[in-house]
């Protein structure tokens, strides 16, 4: 591209850099899904024609990556051209200010991805190397409004893949005083009950195996449709119409998560047994500065009554450390719930001042004293997490095979096989560790009638 050739393209080359969480990922496979192949096609990022970069604004740091994985690959192919969209694009109306003309910035967090497919359909079919990328203004679309269309001509990168990710919700009205997510994703909205079930089918047909509900604020789905539906009854009859294969909850918030849900977990056997909700602090005061809306001894609550219901769940909790109010005890208290809880795992963030919150309105940061408090509660996640592995030592479970000989539990555990076993296959094992390799989590078929080569018990 920009060689000065008067000729017109056959195809593009597009390649889609995707940072940030699971939401991100689905847009971007959405996106792709939705390339007319007749005017472009996935490549590269060696020899992209344009770049598409889904960008991240929840921390400094995302936003930095953004930034500079542009610039690499500008400087791999200075004929290029870069698109920016995602969420810092809609928080940040200047996120692009600091590149030059090759540069342009589409759409946004709140912008459906089949609408950006349609303008790079478009920029296509008109484009010539003399010129460079259309212009667009940011608008915000009905994320959803794509009609049936949308839902069989997205599971099109299902193909071939173990496991799938489907976008639900989109969205967020909580305001949390530290996130950005409600300015760059704009108000909450949930896909159509009767599309999320078809979508759901589409991808059973494709080959998935284990189908990931994923969105912004995922348990509030429902809210925004007729009748105010339920996640735990999408959840339910989702997973009846999947099976044989499972899903599997993304990041719930505890305000979502109650005993109807928690009971569709425990009494549909194709819910994987899974939760990750976040705790951010385990300090009243703190999580009252942040507008949680909970107490630490409420999510406690919740996790306790998880797992009374189902038995070796993983429970697993995002926190925010060195967030403005927190001082010493106040982090104390939070290391105290963490290890009350017993989670199987945790992960730990430096707090990150984003513009335009009411945290950074009100408060600085100490990114020193974060770093720490970061390692310290690494520290105790890495012990709970062996304990939960250990615990598991001995106990049958549902693997999804990945690859040959490797593949992941219902309880979000990576196992390894010591024989091949087939991508795509859901088989029951037995876990155990290896006497020459402690630290791996083995796994051993209960009953495979497909290989004829793996130890059966």
């Amino acid at each position: 591209m920009g060689d000065g050739k008067e000729t017109v393209m056959d195809k593009i080359k597009v390649y889609v850099h995707t940072v940030g969480c699971r939401a991100n990922q689905a847009d971007s496979s959405v996106l792709e899904a939705h390339l007319d192949p007749a005017l472009a096609t996935i490549g590269g990022e060696d020899d992209a024609d344009v770049f598409v970069v889904n960008t991240c604004c929840v921390t400094t740091e995302a936003e930095r990556d953004c930034k500079k994985t542009a610039r690499r690959l500008l400087r791999q192919n200075p004929n290029g051209k870069l698109l920016f969209t995602g969420c810092a694009v809609s928080a940040f109306s200047e996120f692009a200010k600091a590149f030059d003309d090759r540069v342009l910035s589409v759409g946004g967090g709140a912008t459906s991805p089949v609408e950006l497919a349609g303008w790079l359909n478009r920029f296509a079919k008109e484009n010539s190397n003399t010129e460079v990328l259309p212009s667009t203004k940011s608008r915000v679309y009905d994320y959803f409004a794509s009609g049936d269309a949308a839902v069989f001509q997205s599971v099109a990168n299902v193909q071939g893949r173990t496991r799938a990710l489907l976008k639900i919700q989109n969205g967020c009205t909580h305001n949390c005083s530290y996130c950005i997510v409600p300015k760059a994703r704009g108000p909450e909205q949930s896909m159509p009950k009767e599309m999320v079930l078809r979508q759901v089918t589409a991808m059973k047909e494709s080959g998935a195996r284990e189908l990931v509900f994923t969105g912004v604020q995922i348990g509030v789905w429902g809210k925004d449709l007729p009748g105010q539906p339920s996640i735990a009854n999408l959840l339910d009859e989702a997973a009846t119409l999947f099976a044989p294969g499972r899903i599997r909850l993304s990041s719930i918030e505890p305000w979502s998560v109650d005993e109807a849900l928690i009971d569709v977990m425990a009494a549909n056997g194709r819910i994987c047994r899974h939760l990750h909700m976040p705790l951010q602090a385990g300090d009243d005061r703190v999580l009252d500065d942040m507008c949680r809306g909970y107490t630490a001894t409420e999510w406690l609550q919740k996790v306790q009554m998880a797992k009374a219901k189902i038995p070796q769940i993983a429970v697993g909790t995002d926190v925010i450390c060195g967030f403005p109010t927190e001082d010493d005890g106040a982090f104390e208290n939070t290391l105290k719930v963490i290890e009350i809880s017993k989670v199987a795992y945790v992960h730990g963030f430096s707090y990150s001042r984003r513009p335009g919150t009411i945290a950074a309105k009100t408060w600085g940061e100490n990114r020193t004293i974060a770093k720490e408090r970061v390692r310290r509660l690494r520290l105790l996640g890495d012990t709970l997490h062996d304990a939960y592995r250990a615990s598991m030592v001995g106990n049958t479970c549902e693997v999804l095979v990945e690859e040959a000989r490797r593949g992941i539990t219902d309880t979000f555990l990576q196992v390894s096989f010591q024989q091949a076993m087939t991508p795509g296959d859901l088989v029951d094992v037995e876990l155990y560790r290896r006497v020459d390799a402690p630290d791996s989590l083995c796994a051993k078929a209960i009953q495979y009638d497909k290989s004829p080569f793996l130890e059966r018990i």
